[in-house]
């Protein structure tokens, strides 16, 4: 019986990584030494759970110039952008975002903002995927 509990979660683990997807992001000329990733997994429910890391994140109030914090969007299908929440790194420069959107996940974007709830993105961008959903 612990055998097949066994082979059965292992099953399940598998099944599970398999329906996700991960974008790496390209080089940022932001912030350079800068490597993210995201993750997309579609739920029963029709949600995307979406999931970004960032590690070696500099402080943005270390950008040229300045800014208070970054902003993770979405861009949907009619093109328009939804905030999904602010990116906070720790004290080993790691930062980490888990949300759930009911929006299909085209693409992933990452700016550098001034204010806590901007309704559009700003023009220092720090990561944006290509096209993840087609």
């Amino acid at each position: 019986m612990k055998i097949f509990n066994l082979l059965l979660t292992a099953a399940i683990a598998v099944m599970m990584s398999s329906c996700s997807i991960t974008v790496n992001f390209p080089v940022s000329q932001l912030a350079p030494a800068a490597e993210g990733s995201t993750q997309i997994r579609q739920d029963k429910n029709g949600n995307y759970n979406i999931t970004v890391r960032v590690n070696y994140l500099a402080d943005a109030e270390r950008l040229t110039p300045p800014r208070s914090q970054y902003i993770v969007w979405v861009e949907k299908e009619d093109g328009s952008f939804q905030n999904i929440g602010m990116l906070v790194s720790n004290r080993l420069n790691r930062a980490r975002l888990e949300t759930t959107t009911p929006f299909v996940p085209y693409r992933i974007l990452i700016t550098a903002e001034d204010e806590g709830a901007p309704t559009w993105p700003g023009t220092q961008e720090l990561f944006r995927s290509e096209r993840i959903i087609r």
